[in-house]
């Protein structure tokens, strides 16, 4: 069987498949022709170049038959035409350190309930009650204390994080626990009445999202798309796809149109956009290189998998006047 693997990195390292290794520049992509009769094959990583020590070696098995990977360090996306995409993460060593244990009381969905966390660690959480039901909530990040919130059936859990982030979490007790948000935030403040949060979304079109989270009855989070920057116009077309498809993602047809030729976006309504594309989670630039910025794919997840479409754009005066699926 042949298979057309393409290996992304996201620190320099040295990969290495049946005895056969080549360097990765933190960023690059390699893309090879791989031949095996194997259902599967192990990859290995060896970082360079790392000056704190902190990264280690490690390797990850890759199930052919069933397309999934055993280790949680790389990302595998699925591409048309057997297209293999694999993002490689460093595995980062964790220095032991003495943890500090801390607890809270808390009352909602009435019950009395034991908030548990670590100060100095990544965030453990762990909410229990006398009848032995309990929720465990993790996060990659270390804080500085929790604060609560109640607001009948929920708890609002919020904590600045040593990166000077807000992590926030709301869980609900009804028939058991369930988070109804965790998230982390650039910016938080607290009113008497509600919980206000905003998130650079990072994306090409400046976007940012902001929830308000009530602490009365009902309980209620209301979700606004804003813009980091209301004079923002796309001047780069390298970027145009990208932005584009930011836009759509977000549901923000009317800046999606702004990126369309005046034809294409007449004959398109909002509703077309949204179930042409559906629900992506991710964008990817495309694996033809020759293509330039004119060729990206989406990502879709669905039961823990994830899998890309292809599609190819045609500009006219730098707008986006055709959009096909490869």
């Amino acid at each position: 069987m042949e298979y057309f693997l393409h290996i992304k990195a996201t620190f320099d390292c040295v990969a290495k498949i049946y005895e056969k290794d080549f360097e990765i520049e933190d960023g690059q992509t390699k893309d090879f022709l791989l031949k095996t009769q194997d259902e599967k094959f192990v990859i290995s990583f060896y970082p360079t170049n790392d000056k704190m020590g902190e990264y280690l070696p490690y390797s990850a098995k890759f199930d052919l038959k069933n397309r999934k990977i055993s280790n949680k360090n790389v990302e595998f996306i699925e591409f048309p035409n057997d297209n293999l995409f694999l993002i490689a993460k460093p595995f980062k060593l964790k220095y032991p350190r003495a943890l500090s244990l801390s607890s809270k009381n808390l009352f909602f969905g009435s019950k009395s309930h034991n908030l548990y966390y670590f100060k100095n660690d990544l965030v453990r959480i762990r909410i229990e009650n006398q009848s032995k039901e309990f929720i465990n909530i993790d996060y990659d990040s270390e804080i500085e204390d929790i604060y609560t919130k109640t607001n009948e059936n929920y708890a609002i859990l919020y904590a600045k994080t040593i990166t000077d982030k807000f992590f926030v979490c709301v869980v609900e007790y009804k028939d058991g626990y369930k988070i109804a948000k965790k998230d982390e935030f650039d910016l938080l403040e607290i009113k008497k009445d509600k919980i206000l949060v905003y998130k650079n979304l990072n994306n090409a079109c400046h976007h940012g999202k902001t929830y308000e989270i009530s602490t009365n009855k009902p309980f209620v989070i209301k979700e606004n798309l804003v813009y980091n920057d209301d004079d923002f116009v796309q001047k780069q077309k390298e970027l145009v796809p990208k932005a584009f498809f930011d836009a759509i993602k977000n549901k923000d047809f009317s800046l999606a149109r702004k990126f369309l030729s005046f034809s294409l976006s007449e004959n398109l309504k909002d509703e077309h956009l949204k179930e042409y594309f559906g629900d992506f989670c991710d964008t990817q630039n495309g694996l033809d290189e020759n293509a330039d910025y004119k060729e990206i794919a989406l990502i879709y997840e669905k039961n823990g998998k994830k899998s890309a479409k292809i599609y190819n754009l045609e500009f006219e005066n730098d707008k986006i006047a055709n959009i096909l699926e490869e």
